[in-house]
């Protein structure tokens, strides 16, 4: 969620075509540093917390391991979809009820939409 929580990482809606969400960033060619991070959610997807997770991770890998540029396109995504179902499945475990309500209230923040029912 620190990332999630991170005002250098903005989100917005926009309808998409064929995704439900993507990452876009730069990486400074001298420090290597990830910057300008946008993360584009399509509203029409009922699973928005999931698709943020996504997104984040593919931004952590980036941040962290340098995905981006150590591995291709189709394996970052794998490495990526594993954790996402993982995240998933902890996030949305009914014994974690409050953990998933406190996602929904960042995301709906950061995305500036209601949260219903808070």
């Amino acid at each position: 969620m620190v990332l999630l929580l991170d005002p250098k990482v903005k989100m917005r809606t926009r309808k998409l075509r064929s995704e439900h969400g993507t990452t876009d960033y730069n990486r400074d060619p001298q420090t290597r540093e990830v910057r300008d991070m946008l993360i584009t959610i399509d509203p029409r997807n009922a699973a928005v917390v999931t698709i943020v997770i996504h997104e984040l991770l593919h931004l952590f890998m980036a941040i962290e391991y340098q995905v981006d540029r150590n591995f291709g396109e189709m394996l970052e995504e794998g490495i990526v979809k594993g954790l996402t179902e993982e995240l998933q499945s902890y996030i949305h475990d009914a014994k974690r009820g409050k953990l998933l309500q406190k996602w929904v209230i960042a995301v709906n923040a950061k995305l500036n939409l209601p949260t219903k029912g808070a």
